[in-house]
């Protein structure tokens, strides 16, 4: 491993980094840990430190710290390429992800350009000698089972879960991961927590790629609200009641956007839990620097040389005076651009012994000069 990926070793922490300073990223015995550069200085009882090796040619690129910001996707995609050079790699969500768009470990796939393995917390040895994939929540100071352990994600289409538990014991099983709860209606075990869903109803692609917090677990409604019968909602509320204890403590339901008011209190009455719409997330507005391939200029007109037409009144004229035009000169105006119609014409008052003429201005705007 390059020395530029290292900055603090497994013994001692290293003090908080300015804004834009590289990630920190330290050697621990399951592989290396990644961090963001404003993370504060980890402790030595940490989890992470504790977390055991998967095999002795695999290695774990542990991501994020539990209550802080994940690192930015090119330093995780760059660590994750050099540790690639090395062994096989499986990549652990250590920390949040703040927002509704595409977990981390969906961009990082995205970005390398390759399938990436992730897991859903720490690979920590259990009390019986069997190691458990677990998820440490800072706010409350302890680690729970998440239902997702290890997930394959590609870097277009759906993740495939490869290892999970069932949410509650003795359900029926529907298809990969999913259990039947009542009727046409299943849940479905997914990154962030587990997903309501219906046959025959196009699942929505969000649900299955939606971030994993460690403080909570995502029911997301895939449907409409609406459409939740009573017998629906009385599944789903004893649905509830038997996950467990560390599961239904962080019970979010997650709902669609557009829900009405009155199905999310029904909802509510059923599963009393906190609950979260998630938005559409906007689509990219077009780049400040992009030019058109047509110029926004309009072409130029061309101005038609005119013949100064001059027209002498009979009348004698006085002495000489300082020769002014009438009138304010105005812009060109292009030879094909239509004259105003309607309203009276324009009078110009023209007093005795005054001699008129007729010139075309350099703009090629004809006007009358007076003298006399």
């Amino acid at each position: 491993m390059a020395d530029r990926l290292t900055n603090s070793a497994a013994g001692g922490a290293t003090a908080p980094s300015p804004p834009g300073a590289p990630p920190r990223i330290t050697i621990v015995p399951a592989g290396l840990w990644i961090r963001s550069a404003q993370d504060p200085q980890a402790q030595p009882d940490d989890p992470v430190f504790s977390a055991v090796p998967h095999a002795p040619d695999v290695r774990t690129l542990i991501v994020g710290a539990p209550g802080c910001q994940p690192p930015a996707l090119a330093d995780v995609t760059r660590a994750l390429d050099d540790l690639s050079a090395q062994a096989t790699v499986i990549v652990s969500m250590y920390g949040c992800e703040p927002g509704d768009g595409p977990g981390l470990a969906q961009r990082l796939a995205a970005a390398a350009g390759r399938p990436v393995v992730a897991e859903y917390g720490l690979l920590m040895p259990g009390q019986d000698g069997v190691p458990r994939v677990l998820a440490t929540d800072a706010g409350r100071r302890e680690s729970w089972a998440p239902f997702a352990q290890r997930v394959l994600h590609p870097p277009g289409g759906p993740p495939r879960l490869v290892h999970w538990h069932p949410p509650v014991v003795g359900m029926v099983p529907h298809g990969r991961a999913g259990y039947r709860l009542v009727g046409p209606w299943f849940v479905r075990v997914v990154p962030a927590g587990l997903a309501l869903r219906r046959v025959g109803l196009t699942p929505d692609a969000a649900t299955d790629v939606a971030p994993f917090d460690p403080a909570r677990l995502d029911l997301a409604v895939d449907g409409p609200v609406a459409e939740l019968t009573d017998n629906v909602l009385t599944a789903l509320s004893r649905f509830a009641d038997a996950l467990p204890a560390a599961a239904r403590v962080r019970l979010r339901l997650v709902l669609s956007a557009g829900t009405d008011d009155m199905a999310a209190r029904r909802l509510r009455l059923a599963v009393p839990a906190p609950q979260h719409v998630r938005l559409p997330v906007p689509a990219e507005a077009p780049s400040a620097g992009a030019v058109s391939r047509e110029s926004a200029q309009p072409a130029q007109p061309t101005q038609t040389a005119q013949t100064a037409q001059t027209a002498q009144t009979t009348q004698p004229a006085r002495s000489a005076q300082a020769v002014r035009p009438i009138g304010r000169a105005s812009p060109a105006r292009p030879a094909d651009a239509a004259r105003p119609t309607g309203g009276a014409p324009r009078r110009h008052a023209v007093g005795r012994a005054t001699a008129l003429t007729l010139v075309v201005t350099r703009s090629g705007r004809m006007c009358f000069q007076t003298s006399g």
